[in-house]
């Protein structure tokens, strides 16, 4: 389905970061921008800064969260999460021995 802003799809990615670092949840897509509309993670040890990145490295957002903590965010296209860059991915970048787990709401656009 397409709109006035590009592919109007909601997609839904489930979050199984296990990796320390970086761990690539929605790959890049040349000409699009990844704008989160919601999303729900949680941590299974003290994360002492679980951050969301564009797949560039630029941080998008940071949680400081306890031992199995969450966070989450009921948004909307109006009121948006945050938005990658354009042509750049959407990664969790876990603190060392900290896996991630949850999902993200998203949709793909081109402005």
């Amino acid at each position: 389905m397409s709109n006035q802003w590009g592919d109007g799809e909601i997609r839904y990615v489930e979050v199984a970061a296990t990796a320390d670092g970086q761990n690539v949840v929605v790959a890049a897509v040349a000409g699009k921008y990844v704008k989160v509309i919601g999303y729900v993670l949680t941590v299974t040890a003290a994360a002492q800064n679980l951050v969301v990145e564009n797949t560039g490295g630029t941080n998008l957002a940071q949680f400081t969260l306890a031992a199995n903590g969450g966070v989450s965010f009921a948004g909307s296209y109006e009121c948006p999460a945050f938005q990658t860059i354009m042509g750049q991915g959407l990664a969790v970048v876990n603190p060392t021995g900290v896996d991630t787990y949850g999902h993200f709401v998203y949709l793909l656009l081109d402005r």
